[in-house]
């Protein structure tokens, strides 16, 4: 084997091994690593989370298949402190912004939007029913990761 052959094999594996970073370490895709932080809030401390990026956004996605399949899954619910106010000093957690990210990220949310506010609920209660379901769909994914064996939660004590 001559040194271009083992450049360009190096340089084969390099990219499989990027493209299973890329796939794993999703933590750049905005707003998905945060909604997750605000998801796992109550989960243990000291709790390791790894979670799967497509997983996830397939899940999200499919409760934008229709208007019924929305409000079936997507229960009328609040969530405290909540507000689509940047300037809310009470609100802590940015929805606004994340609800504008997913709006251009997915095109099925935007005609779901659109089909049921006003019409049927309020801006607030959408976004509000939304995210409880993606909060829901996240505590699922961990805990069904977890209990087939995947080690995606763990419980990690440091010295």
């Amino acid at each position: 084997m001559g040194i271009v052959e083992s450049v360009e094999d190096l340089t084969q594996e390099m990219e499989l091994e990027m493209k299973d970073f890329d796939e794993t370490m999703q933590d750049n895709v905005f707003p998905w690593f945060h909604i997750v932080q605000w998801s796992s809030e109550e989960l243990p401390t000291n709790t390791v989370l790894k979670w799967n990026y497509k997983s996830i956004k397939e899940k999200v996605q499919s409760l934008t298949l229709n208007k019924q399949v929305f409000l079936t899954n997507c229960p009328v619910s609040r969530i405290q402190g909540f507000s689509l106010d940047e300037d809310d000093p009470d609100c802590i957690i940015p929805f606004a912004e994340w609800a504008a990210a997913l709006l251009s990220q997915m095109d099925e949310l935007n005609n779901i939007r659109y089909e049921l506010v006003p019409s049927r609920m309020s801006e607030s209660i959408f976004w509000q029913s939304y995210f409880n379901a993606i909060r829901n769909i996240i505590i699922k994914d961990v805990i069904i990761s977890t209990e087939n064996g995947n080690s995606l939660l763990s419980n990690s004590s440091f010295p």
